[in-house]
């Protein structure tokens, strides 16, 4: 089994330590500009939340059809047409899974312990990467209809045999799993009342 384990951002709040450095010496450089709290880089006039979105999906949904490729062109060379039409089509292939999945949740809800609720995901996802479950996860977490505000959510996928770019197959059969915590939880995690969700995959281990 292999375990993900998410924010609901990738770099909360601002940027310190090593990240703060890296974005100190690529403004120094000119490379990026730092515009209110938006960072634009200047060379392929481009917000780096718009084009971490587009890799977001292109590293994920599309890693078994090219997609991690086409993202470090994107970063050698930047934006283009082609590149923003895959990634529309890709975004599209993954709501209309994600729309099934939210469906199919609708009627059968989570599964349920004392302080977990989770679901299987099964082959729902095939053919898109594994991270494609975390990002589902961290959706799921704002759906207050569908998910109980003082849980751990964990979501399950079975892992594709196939890796892109290596001849074999990854030995049995494995399955991902992801974990995010809603906001009441997060609350309660921040008093230090409860485990982060590091700590719980750490002590699952």
């Amino acid at each position: 089994m292999l375990f993900g384990v998410g924010c609901q951002r990738e770099i909360p709040n601002d940027l310190v330590g090593l990240n703060r450095t890296v974005l100190d010496e690529a403004v120094r450089g000119g490379v990026v500009k730092v515009e209110g709290r938006a960072v634009r880089i200047v060379k392929f006039g481009v917000s780096v939340d718009d084009l971490f979105a587009k890799l977001q999906v292109l590293g994920a949904v599309g890693y078994y059809e090219g997609g991690p490729e086409l993202g470090i062109q994107t970063c050698l060379s930047g934006m283009t047409d082609d590149v923003r039409t895959k990634v529309r089509d890709l975004e599209e292939t993954r709501k209309n899974v994600n729309r099934r999945v939210i469906g199919w949740l609708s009627r059968q809800r989570l599964n349920e312990t004392e302080h977990l609720q989770w679901f299987d995901a099964g082959d729902m996802y095939k053919d898109m990467g594994t991270k494609v479950i975390g990002q589902f996860c961290s959706f799921l977490s704002y759906q207050t209809r569908l998910v109980r505000p003082d849980k751990y959510i964990l979501g399950f996928m079975n892992v594709p045999l196939k890796v892109p770019g290596w001849d074999g197959e990854l030995k049995g059969p494995l399955a991902k799993v992801s974990i995010r915590v809603p906001k009441n939880l997060r609350e309660l995690i921040d008093e230090i009342k409860r485990r982060n969700a590091v700590d719980l995959m750490v002590k699952a281990s």
